[in-house]
């Protein structure tokens, strides 16, 4: 009950995973048996390939580092539930957050080498990785590799500082600053509006921070209290709307050409 309440969604996006899997397994071996099983086999590997694995793992990296962690806390419970928890854990933790990001900076470094970010065969199989990333440069080569260390660290941030506010505040607000030299240096988008709705997310993350160091238990003063909830409460609104419009303007825009 503590594995599906931690991960929500992410349970169920993790069960379909192993289901296809187990999909493919099942009608390798029963199409030597059954010709019918032929064309489920091949439907269930030209959408099981790396990419569609990567894709998922890269959606709910976060969830599921974060799921582990807060379960570490449980590690000495006696419980058969969370000892299940536990294994779950340690699965998270040793094959996706121990592997994932070295063996993607290696798929990029080889591919990279091989002067082929570009190739097909590349976008076929790891395309997750660098997709709607600029390759020119190495800023934006490793740019999900980046966000996959933000999201780790960010997690453990969250859950191991739980009792210390101000410092997750004050650790947050360094990696965003890390994060806006990345933006403005390497520009990792290759569209350049994308870039700037980056970097304007970017900031509003920034100032959210600020405002929410006056929510901390350094300051006592009511008045303030109630003027930094409003703030960021308008923060939130103006990051929502601003992205919001985006979303529909490059949806009609798209909607547009179409029709034409």
């Amino acid at each position: 009950m503590f594995t599906i309440k931690n991960l929500g969604s992410t349970l169920v996006y993790l069960v379909f995973l192993v289901l296809a899997y187990f999909s493919l397994i099942i009608t390798s071996i029963m199409y030597g048996l059954f010709g019918i099983w032929l064309k489920l086999n091949l439907f269930i590997k030209r959408h099981m390939k790396w990419n569609f694995t990567l894709r998922l793992l890269i959606q709910q990296y976060q969830p599921l580092v974060m799921y582990s962690i807060i379960n570490l806390y449980h590690l000495k419970d006696d419980l058969i539930l969370y000892k299940f928890s536990s294994l779950v854990t340690f699965f998270v933790l040793v094959v996706i957050v121990q592997w994932m990001i070295p063996i993607m900076s290696c798929i990029i470094h080889k591919y990279d080498k091989l002067k082929a970010l570009d190739s097909l065969e590349f976008k076929g199989a790891y395309g997750a990785i660098t997709d709607g990333l600029t390759v020119s440069g190495f800023v934006g080569k490793y740019w999900m590799i980046h966000m996959l260390i933000r999201w780790t660290i960010v997690s453990i941030i969250l859950v191991a500082l739980r009792d210390y506010s101000t410092f997750q505040i004050l650790l947050n607000i360094v990696y965003s600053w890390f994060s806006q030299v990345l933006i403005v240096i390497g520009k990792p988008l290759e569209n350049r509006f994308e870039n700037k709705m980056l970097m304007f997310n970017e900031l509003m993350v920034s100032i959210y921070l600020y405002i929410l160091i006056s929510l901390t238990d350094y300051n006592d003063n009511a008045d303030l209290f109630e003027n930094c909830g409003i703030a960021l409460l308008s923060i939130v609104i103006i990051s929502f709307v601003v992205n919001f419009l985006k979303f529909l303007f490059f949806t009609l825009r798209d909607l547009f050409r179409r029709v034409r």
